[in-house]
């Protein structure tokens, strides 16, 4: 499946986050783990598993707006490919919940992440991202605005995590 992945995205307060996303009346959560294949300029390349599904992604571009394909696979093909890995394995717990017309992802990141949080609002459109707003609720929470800004993405992080150490929090 090819669509355009239009988002905006923050890092947010760890203890915060698992605090805010604790006190919503509902939410799902999905165990993550995804490791990349390849991090050129203008495209990545990642192996997903999310809960007892496999997923190989292709994004393309760069900034808040990308060219992002999706195919399910088996979970021996999820397996093989993920030998070829650069980096480390990123493990994750993804929080999804709506807050008036949008859905939020917020990401608690756990093993060499742990005391990172980040949150992600797709859009339609890109006219919709520029009128987005965060709720005064969740702006509470937000440390950066992120958005567009590739040393934040889970690719970079995956193989340069000691250069972003400074915005992880000590998790009580």
């Amino acid at each position: 499946m090819k669509h355009l992945e239009i988002e905006n995205k923050y890092i947010l307060s760890y203890n915060k986050a698992l605090k805010f996303v604790k006190s919503l009346p509902s939410y799902k959560v999905y165990k993550i783990e995804q490791s990349y294949l390849s991090n050129e300029a203008n495209k990545t390349k990642r192996v997903r598993k999310i809960d007892n599904k496999y997923i190989l992604t292709i994004k393309k571009g760069e900034g808040r707006i990308k060219e992002e394909r999706e195919k399910y696979i088996s979970k021996k093909r999820y397996k093989k490919l993920k030998k070829r890995k650069i980096g480390h394995t990123i493990k994750k717990r993804r929080y999804l919940f709506k807050l008036g017309r949008f859905t939020y992802e917020l990401d608690i990141f756990r093993g060499s992440l742990k005391g990172l949080a980040y949150l992600e609002i797709e859009f339609k459109n890109a006219k919709q991202m520029k009128k987005f707003t965060l709720p005064k609720r969740v702006k509470k929470i937000v440390k950066k605005d992120v958005s567009g800004d590739k040393r934040y993405s889970n690719a970079f992080l995956a193989t340069n995590v000691k250069n972003l150490v400074d915005l992880f929090d000590k998790p009580s």
